[in-house]
């Protein structure tokens, strides 16, 4: 059956014929939680994946997580929220991470994984160097769990189940930051073996939009909110790594955005006020079939649609928003776009 809340968003066409369609749904929300524009239902939900790391990070760092003695550096914030590549300036601040807690690898429960950047990871099969849950993308997320679970003196053997305390209090404040109960809040399994959450695409760039503009929230949220997108925006490589679209995206914006993607085609972004927008935006955005790279082309066609890049800028995108389609000998024979127009509330 086709979905009624997903439209068309990107064509891959080869010559003239249409061969892949990617549907998908976005919503563009204010910091005061007005709808500035959407394509597809803004209220199709869908599970937040690791776009949620950034909020998850902020509840790390509301439970005191951060500050610990020794304290979390900017950078190691930045990991907590990022999906990393498991490349070598990655792994040593979650060694330094474990290190700071008294804690080893053996203490997170994320896979084993190799580095998810090619020449790295190639190395590593070369090297005959084993994959290491400090190598997992999420390993930074979880050292945060785990810092939060210490500065409560709160159980760390499971501090990934649902009843945990911390996770109790990662629920609470997806749900206050979106406008969204947590009765109404499906919660599943997410690759890593931790909670996830699922809200409407109009909450999660509400949450998006608060913590772009946390000046009305409560202290220790704002000064929450605050940490964590200045530390994604000061380490971009850390939130991703080597030719990784958020890393690409926060490095370009020079600090009038913070983003983060999810599995299976999630992205979301905040918008800073500025001169020209006094309103602080959230963006959220999900391909229905999971394409990735979709997700990365339709994220730039809204930044270019709400006119946040220049024509440098958008170039320096372009390798992630049109993709050429190539025959084997290099020929350019088709051309996959994102082909859609946001509809503006007026």
């Amino acid at each position: 059956m086709e979905s009624t809340s997903t439209i068309p968003l990107v064509f891959a066409r080869r010559g003239e014929v249409v061969e892949t369609v990617h549907r998908g749904a976005i919503a563009l929300v204010d910091s005061v939680g007005d709808l500035v524009a959407s394509a597809g239902d803004p209220d199709a939900v869908f599970y937040l994946r690791s776009s949620a790391k950034p909020l998850q990070a902020v509840a790390a760092a509301e439970a005191g997580g951060f500050d610990r003695h020794p304290r979390f550096t900017d950078a190691q914030i930045a990991l907590a929220a990022a999906s990393h590549t498991g490349e070598a300036a990655h792994v040593a601040e979650v060694d330094a991470m474990l290190a700071k807690m008294g804690l080893t690898e053996n203490d997170l429960i994320c896979e084993p994984a190799y580095s998810m950047y090619p020449p790295r990871r190639d190395e590593m099969v070369r090297k005959g160097q084993p994959p290491t849950r400090r190598h997992h993308n999420c390993s930074g997320k979880h050292c945060a769990m785990l810092a939060a679970a210490l500065a409560n003196r709160e159980p760390t053997d499971t501090y990934w189940q649902p009843d945990h305390p911390h996770q109790r209090r990662i629920r609470q404040l997806i749900a206050e930051m979106s406008d969204w109960p947590v009765e109404r809040m499906p919660v599943g399994v997410d690759g890593c073996g931790v909670p996830v959450h699922a809200l409407p695409l109009r909450n999660a760039a509400l949450a998006y939009a608060r913590m772009a503009d946390p000046s009305p929230l409560p202290p220790e949220r704002r000064i929450g909110c605050r940490r964590v997108t200045a530390a994604m925006i000061a380490y971009p490589y850390l939130v991703g790594g080597s030719e990784r679209f958020d890393t690409a995206v926060i490095a370009l914006g020079g600090g009038r955005w913070f983003c983060k993607g999810g599995a299976l085609g999630y992205w979301a972004a905040g918008v800073f006020p500025s001169a020209d927008n006094e309103t602080a935006l959230g963006i959220a955005l999900k391909i229905e079939d999971g394409s990735h790279a979709a997700a990365c082309q339709a994220a730039v066609e809204v930044l270019v649609q709400l006119g946040l890049l220049d024509e440098a800028e958008r170039a320096r995108l372009g390798a992630w928003h049109h993709i050429a389609v190539r025959s084997p000998q290099g020929e350019i024979v088709g051309i996959s776009r994102p082909e859609f127009e946001l509809k503006f509330v007026e």
